[in-house]
């Protein structure tokens, strides 16, 4: 088996802080075909709102591959591992924006390629009819979701989604 790939999350949010390196989460390093197979079928009854695509994709790509975390929790002034739960990441975007940034970069060609895509379609108004095919646009990328504290130093721009 592959070894997890470790992706700072942000500074260390734990009681005492004892993670000078930061909050990591620990991620798959390749897309299993389970997440594969749940991206192609949002592509699939989604394909003209590629905001709403890659936003899935991103929620995915994370709820399949992350498994496990660096978090503790102060028990008794002892410093115990926070079980790992991957609702609990979802549900914080402190801890799960640099980590959705870093699966959208890792993740999205091995989704993109086998349904032979080198863009998806520009979200634009809404629906297209039969009639007109919709304007192809970049993939989104998820590089500006990164945070200052997440990898990459990079700035957050969430509203590029």
């Amino acid at each position: 088996m592959e070894e997890l790939v470790e992706v700072r999350a942000r500074d260390c949010a734990c009681p005492g802080t004892p993670h000078p390196d930061g909050d990591v989460v620990y991620m798959l390093p390749r897309l299993p075909l389970d997440a594969g197979l749940e991206a192609a079928f949002i592509w699939e009854t989604n394909k003209t709102n590629a905001r709403a695509v890659f936003r899935e994709w991103l929620t995915v790509f994370v709820r399949y591959c992350a498994k496990g975390w660096n978090l503790t929790d102060d028990v008794d002034g002892v410093q115990v591992a926070r079980p790992f739960d991957v609702s609990a990441l979802l549900a914080d975007a402190s801890l799960g924006l640099a980590v959705a940034s870093w699966a959208g970069d890792r993740y999205t060609e091995a989704v993109t390629a086998p349904l032979g895509l080198s863009a998806l379609p520009s979200s634009g108004t809404g629906r297209t009819g039969n009639s007109t095919s919709p304007a192809p646009a970049s993939i989104p990328s998820s590089r500006g979701l990164r945070s200052r504290n997440g990898s990459g130093g990079k700035r957050s721009a969430v509203a590029s989604l």
